[in-house]
This record gives C-alpha cells, sequence and structure tokens, in this order.
C-alpha cells in the first residue's frame, strides 16, 4: 500500500499516479482527507457520490483499490462513518473500500474488541522488541534514529492501547499481549465482560466489509 493525496479523479496526478501503482503491482493506496464544505452534509454526500464513482472507475480499469483513511474531528468527512457508507453505497469495494481506523472511530476511554486468531503469530520474530519502549513517545524518538516500517506498525498499535483498552481475541500467548500493552482474552464473551455496558459498533472482516444504510 501506498499512501497519496488523492482526492479525486480529476485532479492532474490522480491518473498517472493510479496507472502508476497498477504497473507496479501496487494493489492498494490510501487517499482522502476530505471535509465538509458549507453545504449540510446529506448535500454534500450527494455532490461526492458522482466524484467517488469516477475514481473507483479509474482505479479498477488500472486494477488497484483507493482505501479512504477515516479521521476523527470536526468537519471530517468519514469521521462518523454513516457519511463514507452513504457516499460509496453501490461502489465495488475492490475498487473503493474504507482504511478503517479503530482509534479515530473510537471516543477516548473507549473500548476496543479487537478478533483476530493470528494463527500465523506476529509475522516478524523481532516485532516484540519495539515495545521495550518505554511509552509512544519514547518509541517514535527511537524511529527518528532507525526506521524501520514494522517498527512504525508498532507505533501505530501502542498510542491506540495507551488511549483505550484493547481487548485481543487471539492464540496469541498473553505475556506477548500484554506487551503490546493489550489485553489478553480467549472469547468474545471474556472480550464485552471486560468493556463497558453501552452501544457499540461491528465490523467484520475490517475495510472487506462495506455497511449499508437503508432508510427506515
Amino acid at each position: 500500500m501506498i499512501t497519496t493525496a488523492i482526492m479525486s479523479a480529476e485532479e492532474p496526478d490522480t491518473s498517472a499516479i493510479v496507472k502508476a501503482a497498477g504497473a507496479a503491482g501496487i494493489t492498494h493506496y490510501r487517499w482522502g482527507g476530505i471535509k465538509y464544505t458549507t453545504d449540510s452534509p446529506k448535500e454534500y454526500i450527494a455532490r461526492l457520490r458522482p466524484q467517488f464513482a469516477r475514481l473507483a472507475d479509474l482505479n479498477a480499469k488500472h486494477n488497484v483499490c483507493g482505501i479512504y483513511h477515516t479521521h476523527s474531528g470536526i468537519n471530517e468527512v468519514g469521521a462518523s462513518i454513516w457519511d463514507l457508507c452513504e457516499t460509496l453505497d453501490g461502489v465495488d469495494p475492490k475498487a473503493l473500500g474504507i482504511n478503517y481506523d479503530i482509534g479515530h472511530a473510537t471516543v477516548e476511554g473507549g473500548t476496543i474488541v479487537l478478533l483476530a486468531e493470528c494463527s500465523d503469530g506476529l509475522g516478524r520474530a523481532d516485532f516484540l522488541k519495539w515495545f521495550d519502549a518505554r511509552d509512544s513517545r519514547a518509541l517514535a524518538a527511537r524511529l527518528v534514529n532507525g526506521y524501520e516500517v514494522n517498527g512504525q506498525t508498532a507505533w501505530a498499535l501502542l498510542t491506540k492501547a495507551e488511549r483505550y483498552r484493547v481487548c485481543l481475541v487471539s492464540e496469541l500467548p498473553p505475556e506477548d499481549v500484554l506487551r503490546m500493552r493489550m489485553i489478553p482474552v480467549r472469547t468474545i464473551s471474556e472480550a464485552l465482560e471486560q468493556a463497558s455496558s453501552g452501544d457499540g459498533f461491528i465490523m467484520p472482516r475490517g475495510a472487506a466489509v462495506m455497511p449499508r444504510i437503508e432508510a427506515q
């Protein structure tokens, strides 16, 4: 995956970037960062739908998928998720999808229940070394002096684990989960007992699933 500043198919460099990504065998790219204007959300979504559809057509032509990274904050399209679901309704999820950021989608102090069997382990034998850092700031300083991609992945996980209670339902050794600052659990029921009561959201299979909102 590559990160881009793409906002629409009409931007001068979009076509060249998507074409180059496809030719290089890159299957996904991050895009987005669109903000609401003075229009009402419903009106703005109506304007965005054809824009998203044109970008999806361009992606499909080059066999790549653009994934919209969600952010929290005022005027951020996608912060509430429902707006992206409406905007992407009917669009091929293999061409446009959502890079669903569980940290931005959770209120401060909330609980994230992450279901990941992790049958292949952590992917890298040295992944846990990054969690020797005192906190995410110390880890960030370490990355400045010696950047590694898996270190950035560890930093992203650590920043969320510091802000939220992350219950991981997996087959990983409990001591490894604790080292990553998460709460090891073996079943969904056990995870829900750890979570506070209240409403929540279920996102099966992450970015591979596109929710559809229907009028009541």
